[in-house]
This record gives C-alpha cells, sequence and structure tokens, in this order.
C-alpha cells in the first residue's frame, strides 16, 4: 500500500499570475471599497502598494506555509479515517483528496482497491459520507485543473454520466493505479 502526500507545487508562471490576480481584485476592492467613505481610507499609492503585498503572499508566503504546515494538517484531520477491506480486496493507494459534492469541496480520503474507489469524508465537513465508485461503473478519467489554474484535479465519469470531480495530490500516480482496471 502506497500513500500519497506529496504538495502539488506551482510553476513560477503561475505563482506569477496568480500573485497578478490576487493583487489586481484585492486593489480594486480595496479601491471600491473608498467609494463609501466620504474621506477616502487609502491613497491611490498605498491601494498599489497594498495589492502589490497582497499579490506578494498569495504568491510566495501562502505557498510556503502550506507546504509547511499541509502534512501535519491532513495528518490530524484524518488519522482516524480507516478503509474496512473485504475478504478479497487488496489496498493500493490512499491518500488525502478533495470530493466536490455540488459546490461544497468535500475533505477526506481516497483510497484505490482492487475493486473500487473509496472516498470517506473527515468530520470537519457539513456533507460527510462514504461514495464508493467500483471501477467497473468508471467510463472515464480524465485530468483537470483546479480553478483552472492547478494541475491536481481528476474526473471520473461513469457509464451512466455522473461525474465525479477529485483534487488530489499526485493524479499521475492515482490515474496510473487505476487506468489498468478500466481496461479489464
Amino acid at each position: 500500500m502506497k500513500t500519497t502526500n506529496q504538495i502539488v507545487k506551482l510553476p513560477v508562471k503561475q505563482r506569477i499570475l496568480m500573485g497578478i490576480l490576487s493583487g489586481g481584485i484585492y486593489a480594486v476592492f480595496l479601491f471600491f471599497f473608498n467609494f463609501f467613505f466620504e474621506e477616502p481610507l487609502f491613497k491611490p499609492s498605498m491601494l498599489l502598494l497594498l495589492g502589490v503585498g497582497f499579490g506578494l503572499f498569495t504568491s510566495i508566503g501562502l505557498p510556503y506555509v502550506s507546504q509547511k504546515f499541509a502534512n501535519k494538517f491532513t495528518t490530524w484531520t484524518s488519522h482516524s479515517i480507516q478503509l474496512p477491506l473485504s475478504a478479497n480486496e487488496e489496498l493500493l493507494l490512499e491518500g488525502p483528496a478533495n470530493l466536490y459534492r455540488g459546490i461544497e469541496p468535500v475533505g477526506g480520503k481516497l483510497f484505490a482497491t482492487n475493486q473500487q474507489l473509496v472516498f470517506i469524508s473527515h468530520k470537519y465537513n457539513i456533507q460527510r459520507g462514504q461514495t464508493n465508485i467500483a471501477y467497473k461503473d468508471i467510463a472515464s478519467i480524465t485530468p483537470r485543473k483546479t480553478a483552472k489554474i492547478v494541475d491536481n484535479g481528476l474526473r471520473i465519469t461513469t457509464h451512466k454520466g455522473k461525474k465525479y470531480d477529485l483534487v488530489l495530490n499526485e493524479r499521475n500516480k492515482w490515474q496510473e493505479v487505476i487506468t489498468p482496471f478500466l481496461e479489464a
């Protein structure tokens, strides 16, 4: 059994894009916030400085903090999640994941066995529970981007047309483990 817990590192180009977008949106938000007061709270030069600072924080500081504490957090939230296996079932891969249920990304743990994929949510979600997807029901597995930026998603489509969107670490490893069972 392998555990996937490698954090996806964003390329420099994506970090710069994230910094520019988040800093720009933050500066525009503060610019419009100034209109609610008779006397503006921020001068234009201060707005620019705050936007650049926020952009630097989201492109450098936030990824650093995420990489520093992500393993501790995922271990803390999902250490008690265990998958009971049937007699002829073998665990191949497990790791932290999010499964979108509607608009909520439900956090938990994903398990790949020799028979099925199983997602079990952790107790810190609004929507809790277990989702089982048998390999015989899967029509396709497609890589996808989270927020159209980060390459860490998989979309599983069943033969009945139901779609499961997952966010996980090391998606290529997950795809390598799952794909042979679909071709069988």
